[in-house]
């Protein structure tokens, strides 16, 4: 999934790379929609006096894209397992075999890999967070997490999430 954005380099790139080892037919490459940008408050926020800034609609976005593409309808009807990885997750490997497996072995409908965050400079990085508590299992967009959530701590000095 691209964006307005970053399509055309997108799609640029993986052609660079040989579609890392896939079949150029096997790589479907979908541009995310977006929506208005709103602030912390939640007020709309304007690019100019009379348009209203835009931003692409975030890693969720792609259930929306799939409800639209024939394309991709088509092609997750036909297959056994959907690779998805979020680009903002520089640690996830294109096509992972052992994500793709643990899927697999586990007969999970989602795995999501993610890397521990430590630091005080890991709690400035604006990222997507999983966290684990009571309630179960849950994902943050970035743009839903307050800095002052993002960089909280617990008693021992390590980020809460």
């Amino acid at each position: 999934m691209t964006s307005v954005l970053n399509h055309k380099e997108t799609k640029d790139f993986f052609r660079s790379k040989k579609y890392f080892g896939a079949a150029e037919s096997n790589v479907i490459f979908v541009k995310q929609e977006m929506f208005g940008q709103v602030n912390v408050s939640g007020k709309l926020q304007m690019a100019t006096r009379t348009s209203l800034a835009m931003n692409p609609n975030g890693s969720g976005g792609i259930f929306s894209a799939l409800k639209k593409n024939a394309a991709l309808i088509n092609v997750i009807s036909s297959v056994e397992q959907v690779h998805l990885i979020d680009v903002l997750n520089v640690e996830s490997k294109v096509f992972d075999p052992q994500a793709i497996g643990f899927s697999k072995e586990n007969d999970t409908y989602v795995v999501a890999q993610g890397v521990k965050r430590e630091g005080s400079e890991d709690a400035k990085e604006a990222v997507n967070v999983f966290v684990i508590n009571n309630q179960g299992k849950k994902h943050f967009e970035v743009a839903n997490i307050q800095k002052d959530e993002r960089e909280a701590k617990n008693e021992d000095g390590s980020l809460k999430h």
